[in-house]
């Protein structure tokens, strides 16, 4: 049983260690991605399918979704909604919000774009 165990235990580690090694880990860690198409970047527009943010600025390295959560703040109590959003150019690591040296592409529950940002810090 204890040899079972271990061995699944190293199976997902040996998983998770292959998927976190592409990009940088720019799922782990904040830093540099793959630059953002300037021309690409001025096709966005509020509406636009998932598909078609693609086809203007290619495949996100960063994909994050954060949410639903709930707050409770003096006795009332909130629900926040899912937030899914893509960064290019900056990764902001596994935690947190998004970098502010990223182009951020943020989606509503549809899959469409709801908005999209430049970076907001300059290097």
């Amino acid at each position: 049983m204890r040899t079972a165990y271990y061995m699944s235990s190293c199976v997902c580690l040996a998983l998770l260690a292959s998927g976190c090694a592409r990009d940088r880990m720019s799922y782990l860690t904040p830093g540099p991605i793959r630059s953002v198409d300037p021309e690409g970047w001025k096709q966005l527009c509020t509406g636009m399918t998932k598909q078609e943010v693609v086809v203007a600025l290619g495949d996100p390295q960063a994909k994050k979704t954060e949410g639903p959560r709930t707050i409770t703040t003096n006795g009332e109590t909130t629900t926040t909604p899912r937030v899914e959003y893509w960064e290019y150019n900056w990764s902001g690591g596994m935690l947190g919000d998004p970098h502010g040296k990223a182009y951020v592409v943020y989606f509503d529950e549809e899959g469409r774009v709801k908005s999209f940002r430049e970076p907001i810090e300059k290097d």
